[in-house]
């Protein structure tokens, strides 16, 4: 029968439980649950049940290291720790034990997140598909694409602005025909994200010399 050979206290708190040469980790409340001591015999039931808490601790501390680096969504995170991991049960709970604790929320993440686009100079189409490709549902979502609107409006209407002089600037060494610029930047500007309309007004705002051509290019599409 397997038997526990070695004990002893690592960091913060966790055991480390040498078992048939076997070296498990424990956190406190496991260990202190089962009254481990060096000697003592395990059913192959028990060793069987301490490596899924080693496990399950593998996995959290995984997780929590993933947080610290910096804020993820449930469902990144859980997609993470998928790829390393195969106890994807073990998984699930991790998650939702980190959930209730708080140290992971998506109404969180996705306000710091769209603040992170908006610095990016991105659109609200490319905010909107960032979102749903992290996972954050339509009810938060919608939230954030709002704030694009009121409290980031300035930094989000910078950020285009930005974007389209730059553009601008570049394609100007090119020798182009007004109408070709205006199609070129407005490509650009769509590529990241920006709707017709913002860029419509964008470029009204920044050009005062628009050909007619120019003009029904942006009525007309």
């Amino acid at each position: 029968m397997p038997y526990v050979s070695k004990i002893q206290l690592v960091s913060s708190g966790i055991y480390k439980v040498t078992i048939d040469d076997v070296r498990f980790f424990l956190e406190p409340h496991i260990f202190f649950a089962w009254k481990l001591s060096i000697g003592d015999q395990l059913s192959d039931e028990e060793f069987k049940e301490l490596t899924i808490e080693a496990k399950r601790l593998q996995i959290k501390q995984r997780a929590i290291f993933l947080l610290y680096m910096r804020q993820h969504s449930k469902t990144e995170l859980k997609r993470k720790l998928k790829s390393k991991f195969r106890e994807h049960d073990l998984i699930d709970g991790v998650i939702e034990k980190l959930s209730e604790n708080g140290l992971l929320n998506d109404a969180r993440f996705a306000e710091h997140y769209t603040e992170s686009l908006v610095r990016k100079h991105s659109g609200v189409n490319k905010i909107k598909a960032k979102l749903f490709e992290k996972g954050i549902n339509r009810e938060i979502s919608i939230e954030n694409l709002e704030r694009t609107k009121d409290e980031l409006a300035e930094e989000y209407h910078e950020g285009l602005t930005d974007e389209f002089r730059k553009k601008i600037r570049q394609l100007k060494k090119k020798n182009l025909q007004q109408k070709d610029l205006i199609i070129r930047v407005t490509r650009y500007l769509l590529s990241k994200g920006f709707t017709f309309q913002e860029i419509k007004n964008c470029i009204n705002e920044n050009m005062d010399n628009l050909s007619d051509d120019s003009e029904r290019l942006l009525e007309d599409d």
